[in-house]
């Protein structure tokens, strides 16, 4: 047995039922219903250098320390 938390299990499942429904016109179903896209965006403060880049992602990760639902932690980051 392995062990696995709630987002390596969503990610597997995410996998699996993509895979499953590619050959089907179910196809691209999981990521019109749950991918979304992040922009990351790093600027020197020394140099002039700047980089930007998007990734899909399936899943978010929240702190929720310190907050007393998912809307505040929401609006706190």
């Amino acid at each position: 047995f392995v062990q696995h938390d709630i987002q390596e299990l969503s990610r597997v499942l995410c996998d699996r039922l993509s895979e499953a429904l590619k050959d089907t016109p179910l196809k691209g179903s999981v990521e019109a219903l749950f991918q979304g896209t992040i922009y990351n965006y790093v600027s020197c403060v020394h140099v002039d250098v700047e980089s930007h880049s998007r990734e899909p992602f399936l899943d978010l990760s929240l702190n929720v320390m310190g907050c007393k639902d998912l809307q505040e932690s929401l609006d706190h980051y």
